[in-house]
This record gives C-alpha cells, structure tokens and sequence, in this order.
C-alpha cells in the first residue's frame, strides 16, 4: 500500500491539507502526518482526534516547544525530535509540504 506523508509547517493552508489526506485515504493509501514549525499550531485550535483518524500524527518536539503551544499534546500525536523529520520522508512513498 502507498503511503503519502504530509508535512504541515505552517497554519495557512491546513484544511486544504487534511482534504487531501481524506481524499488519499478514501483512496487506499496510507497517510502521516507531520507537524513541524508553525504548523504545530493547529494543535491549539483544532480536534487533533480527528487528524489521527487520518492516520498517525508526528509532532516535532522542538517545533512545540519554540511556538509554546497551550494545551498538552493529545494521546494521538507521537512527540518526536526533528531529526524524525528524515525518517517520516524516507518512509513515505510521496510527501507534500503545507
């Protein structure tokens, strides 16, 4: 099975992001998601809970701590240092970046 990696590093287009990654799994593939930078952002003012029905949700340990989010990282997410971030790509069979 194909597994697309999507790589979120900014909050300006995340529902376009997450209508991909429905749309990709609707299809058959696999999908992770990555949120590195600013894009750790969206776990303030979004259900994470539904981004891990997607599929597994990294989240970059040095990116949440730069950017201070308010809330406890959700259960669903897997807190990872950034050098993750080679693993996460290699691991995919495609990636977009957001």
């Amino acid at each position: 099975m194909e597994k697309l990696g999507i790589l979120i590093n900014s909050t300006a287009h995340v529902q376009a992001a997450i209508q991909l990654a429905c749309a990709a799994r609707e299809t058959g593939k696999t999908v992770e998601i990555f949120l590195a930078a600013r894009g750790v952002r969206i776990l303030d003012n979004m259900n994470v809970s539904h981004l891990s029905t997607i599929g597994p949700v990294w989240v970059c340990s040095a990116s949440l701590e730069a950017m201070g989010t308010g809330h406890a990282l959700p259960l669903a997410c897997r807190l990872v240092p950034p050098e993750n971030l080679s693993e996460f790509l290699r691991s995919c069979d495609r990636h977009v970046v957001f």
